[in-house]
């Protein structure tokens, strides 16, 4: 028995501007006994055959741990840039976001800039302050912690603590902290 040829949508008629390349490194300070795992992401840059709309994105990751202090010393930062354009209209988004710990708060930290044809049109930025958990015999696997309508997901694998961080839904203003404006003062590419 033999299957019919299978119906598909035809594939997508690109041409590649710049290729794609990933990186990953891991670092270690001699002197601090810091370890960082170092991820570079770039999906490359493509044109559109069809409506000439020309795509680019480039992902930076660092995640930092030290081997003695892993509850205080975790630091993570991830930088996004999404490059898009057709003709004379050039659009890009940037992400920032970071997050960091003390033996007794997490601080997860993120920020948005767009910009059109190189000017800044909108920025917003969001602050939290996390109480941790205290430590017990059950924290083996991975611990959801509630704070203040906030939840942190902390799960110790191979020696590092991966923190998650996802807001509850808003039942209170003061839990995050927002600000935004319109900015028209020229960025520099």
């Amino acid at each position: 028995m033999a299957f019919p040829p299978s119906d598909a949508a035809p594939a997508w008629e690109t041409t590649r501007l710049r290729p794609a390349d990933h990186t990953r490194c891991i670092e270690s300070d001699l002197t601090t006994e810091i370890a960082t795992l170092v991820i570079e992401d770039d999906f490359g840059r493509i044109k559109d055959a069809d409506h000439r709309l020309i795509i680019g994105i480039i992902a930076r990751e660092t995640w930092s741990i030290h081997p003695d202090d892993p509850l205080g010393s975790s630091l993570g930062q991830c930088h996004w840039i999404s490059k898009s354009g057709r003709d004379d209209l050039t659009l890009r988004t940037e992400t920032f976001c970071e997050t960091w710990s003390n033996t007794r708060l997490f601080f997860p930290k993120a920020w948005l800039e767009a910009c059109e044809n190189d000017v800044l049109i909108y920025v917003l930025h969001v602050h939290h302050e996390v109480q941790k958990a205290q430590p017990t015999a059950n924290h083996s696997k991975s611990v959801l912690l509630r704070e203040r309508n906030r939840f942190v997901c902390v799960c110790p694998i191979r020696d590092w603590i991966y923190a998650a961080y996802q807001p509850a839904p808003q039942t209170e203003t003061t839990c995050i902290e927002k600000s935004w404006h319109l900015a028209h003062t020229k960025t520099s590419a």
